[in-house]
């Protein structure tokens, strides 16, 4: 499978399967691998990880993980951003699942975390969204020159 890009925001993705028949889950942010997920059913973690960027004036999250052991995706939404009235909203995401045994989460606006749960209850999962970086290009200069 080739790389799939994710939404909005500097990420992609793609599934590679092993010799032994375990799929893993590459995220790769600016072209560059940022995080590998291997399917395990072992634990009952949903979420990996998180991840906000800005860019084009615009501002992108980003949360990650796996399907419940039922193959249920989760609830997700993205939290701690301000709305007009003062007080702290949140954003319930669409989750996109991903070759049956992961899901992303993407969604638009100055959130600074992630809860996660599974619709059929139990504990929540929380983290921050980890800031990344925008890719500032230099352009080479040249100076002086050659007569």
């Amino acid at each position: 499978m080739g790389m799939l890009p994710v939404g909005i925001g500097p990420w992609s993705v793609r599934v590679a399967e092993s010799g032994r028949g375990r799929a893993a889950l590459e995220l790769y942010q600016h072209g560059e691998l940022a995080d590998v997920l291997v399917d395990a059913r072992l634990t009952p973690q949903l979420l990996r990880g998180a991840r906000r960027s800005a860019g084009d004036g615009r501002r992108h999250v980003l949360a990650w993980g796996r399907l419940a052991a039922d193959g249920a995706a989760p609830s997700v939404v993205f939290t701690g951003r301000w709305s007009l009235r003062s007080s702290r909203s949140g954003l319930a995401a669409q989750v996109v699942t991903v070759a049956g045994r992961f899901w992303l989460a993407w969604a638009e606006g100055p959130f600074r975390g992630v809860l996660v749960e599974h619709p059929a209850g139990g504990p929540a999962e929380r983290l921050p969204l980890e800031r990344v970086r925008v890719r500032v290009r230099v352009q080479e200069r040249r100076v002086g020159g050659a007569a």
